[in-house]
């Protein structure tokens, strides 16, 4: 066995105790202790996911009672980037509730919030889209 591959060993089978212990005094040799990322998400698009799975609250198919939203407009988008900067944010994160991204106008609006609120200030953007497994990797649930 290779020297990585026992470190690695000796990490993953470390009691759950000494694994954090071991990982916070990682973090505080290069990083304060004390500080916290603030971060803000914003929920760009709610609901009506046509992706059946069985666990998730955005689906169309599930009674969850999510009251399903439009994609927001920039302008709105941009106005929460702004106020999570002014509250203290360094980071804007964005999510979506749909199956798939397509090239159209959709997905342009949301390269756009993303160009704007980039442009807001010196904090980083992200977007992601609820990324789900598929359906041969989900576990049956009884929220279906």
């Amino acid at each position: 066995m290779s020297a990585t591959l026992d470190c690695i060993s000796q990490i993953y089978y470390q009691p759950l105790p000494d694994l954090l212990f071991n990982a916070q005094q990682t973090h505080r040799k290069h990083h304060d202790p004390r500080a916290v990322q603030l971060c803000t998400l914003s929920n760009i698009k709610t609901g009506l996911c046509p992706e059946d799975c069985a666990y998730c609250s955005q689906s169309v198919h599930n009674k969850t009672g999510v009251v399903p939203q439009k994609l927001m407009s920039v302008e709105a988008v941009v106005a929460e980037a702004q106020t999570a900067k002014a509250n203290g944010s360094t980071r804007f994160c964005m999510g979506a509730a749909w199956r798939e991204v397509k090239d159209d106008p959709q997905f342009e609006r949301v390269l756009e919030m993303v160009r704007q609120s980039s442009c807001s200030g010196d904090g980083s953007v992200l977007y992601s889209r609820y990324v789900t497994a598929a359906s041969s990797f989900t576990p049956q649930s009884s929220l279906g």
